[in-house]
């Protein structure tokens, strides 16, 4: 990732949670931003729900601006 001076080995975390603070799924990127990553992350989220055989609709979905 880039480094103010340089470049700093590391990954970003990206995760997707319940109300109850339950994660639901979590990606790691070598991006140094999210940007883009929401898409991705709510669909690896409905997909989880649906192999859990969960059937609830997500009808909140929280995002910083960086997103």
């Amino acid at each position: 990732m880039k480094a103010q001076q340089g470049s700093l080995q590391g990954y970003n975390a990206q995760a997707a949670a319940t109300r109850e603070q339950i994660i639901i799924t979590a990606e790691l990127i070598r991006n140094a931003n999210d940007y883009g990553m929401l898409e991705s992350v709510a669909n690896a989220a409905i997909e989880e729900l649906a192999t859990a055989d969960i059937r609830e609709r997500i009808d909140v979905v929280l995002a910083d601006a960086g997103y």
